[in-house]
């Protein structure tokens, strides 16, 4: 398994998401099948890869912006999920979840079309894309604190509502001061 995991980590041209998931599906014995925590595995992937993201677009926010209010914006939201990156780490190392090392195809190409912007144009698209991405975030968080099988992972989502709450509500404050 670790050979897999290195193998995908080194592997550029493959999407690092996609390779966490099949590892993860691979390393499943009948009896965590019986529990069902594929889907727990799933959303550990996704919420890794789109954590990344935001770390990633935090961190181009506090480059890119005009207005400093996106900027902290964007080092608040940076901070916050390179802490929950490292809780989520942490279940999963403790579980031997593969996580995804790098960011998928989808998350780099949504990097890619915000990187292109700067200062004002920049600030309203990065105001946007944090509002809409937290509120889908804490759909699919919600989800899982709810209806998760994985315990561990189901209560570390749980945990994380306040912070994607507040991130798309500082988001949304942001968006409305620039119309």
């Amino acid at each position: 398994m670790f050979a897999a995991v290195a193998l995908a980590a080194c592997n550029n041209s493959e999407d690092s998401k996609k390779s966490a998931m099949e590892a993860n599906n691979d390393m499943l014995d009948e009896h965590e099948k019986k529990l069902d925590i594929k889907d727990d595995l799933k959303f550990a992937a996704n919420a890794a890869d789109e954590s990344m993201l935001e770390v990633r677009l935090g961190e181009l926010a506090q480059r890119n912006a005009a207005s400093q209010e996106v900027k902290n914006l964007g080092m608040m939201i940076a901070s916050a999920h390179t802490k929950s990156n490292i809780e989520l780490k942490s279940v999963a190392d403790k579980k031997d979840i593969t996580l995804p090392a790098s960011l998928s195809k989808d998350a780099q190409d949504r990097y890619d079309d915000l990187a292109k912007k700067t200062g004002q144009d920049f600030d309203k698209a990065y105001c946007e894309k944090m509002a809409k991405a937290h509120e889908d975030a804490f759909d699919w968080y919600q989800k899982e604190s709810d209806k998760g099988n994985d315990a561990d992972i189901k209560s570390w989502a749980a945990s994380k509502l306040s912070m994607l709450e507040h991130h798309k509500q500082e988001a949304e404050i942001l968006c409305d001061k620039m119309k």
